[in-house]
Order: C-alpha cells, then sequence, then structure tokens
C-alpha cells in the first residue's frame, strides 16, 4: 500500500493555515492520493517548477497548491503548500 510522506517544509507551511476547515479540505485531498496518485495536475507554472522541479503534480484545495511527487515505489512525498496566485 501506498505511503504519504510529509516533508518538513510542507508541515512548516501548514502552520500558516489558520482554518480548519481549510486545514481538513487540504488533508482529506491528500488522503485521496492513496487511490488516485495522478489526480494532481503536471502542467506547472514556472514558479513550482523554479522551486520543485518538473517532476512533481500541484493538487488545487482552493485557495492553496499542494505540492507533491509520486516517487519510484509508489509512495507520495509531499512537498509544500503554496497559495495558488503565488504560482502564477
Amino acid at each position: 500500500m501506498r505511503k504519504i510522506i510529509y516533508t518538513d517544509p510542507f508541515l512548516d507551511q501548514m502552520t500558516q493555515v489558520t482554518s480548519n476547515r481549510v486545514r481538513g479540505a487540504i488533508f482529506d485531498a491528500i488522503d485521496k492520493l492513496i487511490v488516485v496518485p495522478v489526480i494532481g495536475s503536471t502542467n506547472l507554472p514556472q514558479a513550482i517548477i523554479d522551486k520543485y522541479g518538473d517532476e512533481v503534480r500541484k493538487l488545487v484545495v482552493k485557495p492553496f497548491l499542494v505540492i507533491y511527487k509520486v516517487l519510484p515505489d509508489e509512495n507520495l512525498l509531499i512537498l509544500g503548500l503554496m497559495y495558488g496566485r503565488a504560482a502564477y
């Protein structure tokens, strides 16, 4: 079974999310990646490519983008959280 691996930068960025509803929506969306890891888009703005590379995916949880990577062993590495507007 796939595992979700949270990076320290992502967890640090999550402390800036003040809404419990939005925080819950972010973790609910991430949990869905276990079943469908390619649900996120590979259509990446340059800001994401510059920061994380071009082998990541973005998962939209308004107003945020969850940045993650599907690892070769099919585990999921949750790399970061960005405001959607900051990425474009």
